[in-house]
């Protein structure tokens, strides 16, 4: 089989720095919140107002989006699609007053602010009231900007030990400051020996699947920090051309600007998840069959899909709910389902050993169930997975981060989707 990871990296355009406040809420009180949501008029009282950089060429004034910190407070957040402005213009009704660090300003008036660093504020709306509020303004380079930010935890909680989850919201905005998400998710660092590096990787779960940035659909995605890919290109390039050549698998991606709970992040591949639950496969979800039937010992639906990877550090621990099959010792980890059944379990490592079997068969001989490796494996797949390998030299294959499927009713391995190729294209090739 065939393979694809991680590798070396810095990081490109660095565009600037951060989001995170804190804020009382109307009327003015310094009480913390709990609630996760926010409410309509939470967001109403300091979205009825906008600033522009001057000079931005996008004249659309940016908007004042809320999430609440750790302690409960609300934080207002104002990102502008810049990466420095001289001054800034406030756009609003002109009879609305708001006040930043004790100068008061109107509709159309400009002034300076630090950027990054947080400044206390006031709005007051005629008829309405006047909320007092704790923000920062934040510059993002022109190029989509992702805002991550965690309810009841912090970036150390995440980064200590892999698996931790936090719950948070995710703010997509599109190159030209347009919000093009909002919503609830959970997050995680993302990774395996990608875990341990300085610049992490995250996943996000949406709750329910979304279209982000002209992308497909699905509730998972996973922002890629490629902290080994000096040249930030490679995964990119390896994704078109397996595009290019019929894989319909192929995660979409996008490169944007990435904040977590109001610190810059850096420059990341924002692509869709390898998955079947909630994932960029159209297979058969045996996550919920397993679900329904609620018992891992039924004899139940094993005929697909699986999602399986080579070589993950998973895959050398022996749970039995979670993996593995071993065939001319090397280790597989089951992606799904999660909860596979004894019987699902058997029915896929059978079918591994006996592909595995009739591959180093010589070709045309046959396994003592009469079938040759092509009734095994689909050739155009592995055809594909195996030219696009050899043109990245790969240092990955068939060791890590490698793909394939089985389809319901199909007893037969595919290979894919692609993945992974930050250590790929003349790095870390053994002569």
């Amino acid at each position: 089989m065939i393979g694809g990871r991680k590798v070396k990296s810095i990081w490109l355009l660095m565009a600037v720095l951060i989001v995170a406040l804190s804020v009382t809420l109307f009327p003015i009180t310094d009480k913390k919140r709990n609630v996760k949501k926010y409410s309509d008029y939470d967001l109403t009282v300091w979205e009825s107002v906008g600033f522009v950089p001057e000079g931005n060429p996008v004249e659309t004034a940016s908007g004042i989006y809320a999430h609440y910190d750790e302690n409960g407070l609300l934080i207002y957040d104002v990102y502008l699609p810049v990466e420095e402005a001289d001054s800034i213009k406030l756009v609003c009704d002109k009879k609305i007053e708001v006040t930043i660090d004790n100068a008061t300003y109107k509709n159309g008036d400009t002034f300076t602010v630090p950027f990054f660093e947080k400044i206390s504020g006031r709005i007051k709306i005629p008829y309405v009231g006047t909320e007092a509020a704790d923000f920062r303004f934040i510059a993002a380079s022109g190029i989509p900007s992702v805002y991550l930010g965690t309810y009841d935890a912090t970036k150390d909680f995440l980064t200590d030990a892999k698996g931790n989850t936090a719950h948070g919201f995710c703010t997509v905005m599109d190159s030209d400051n347009s919000r093009n998400f909002y919503g609830n998710c959970n997050i995680r660092v993302h990774g395996n020996t990608s875990f341990y590096a300085e610049k992490k990787s995250y996943q996000f779960s949406l709750e329910s699947d979304e279209e982000i940035l002209g992308m497909s659909a699905q509730s998972k995605w996973v922002l890629i920090s490629e902290y080994v890919d000096s040249t930030f290109m490679k995964d990119a390039i390896m994704y078109r051309l397996s595009m290019n050549t019929g894989d319909k698998y192929t995660p979409e991606f996008r490169y944007v600007n990435v904040y977590l709970n109001g610190q810059y992040e850096g420059l990341y591949l924002l692509l869709q998840k390898i998955d079947i639950d909630g994932g960029n496969l159209d297979l058969n979800n045996l996550e919920v069959v397993n679900e329904v039937a609620g018992d891992r010992d039924m004899n139940q639906n094993n005929m697909g899909g699986y999602l399986v990877e080579l070589g993950t550090v998973e895959a050398t621990q022996e749970t039995p709910e979670n993996l593995f099959v071993e065939t001319h010792n090397r280790r597989m980890e089951v992606k799904a389902p999660v909860n596979i059944t004894k019987d699902q379990h058997k029915y896929l490592t059978d079918l591994v050993n006996e592909a595995e079997q009739a591959l180093y068969l010589p070709d045309g001989e046959k396994t003592k169930s009469g079938k040759t490796w092509s009734d095994y494996y689909d050739p155009e797949s592995w055809a594909r997975q195996y030219v696009l390998q050899e043109i990245s030299a790969n240092y990955d294959t068939e060791y890590s981060s490698e793909y394939f499927y089985v389809k319901e009713n199909e007893r037969k391995l595919y290979g894919g989707p692609a993945w992974d190729f930050d250590r790929s294209i003349n790095d870390y090739i053994v002569s």
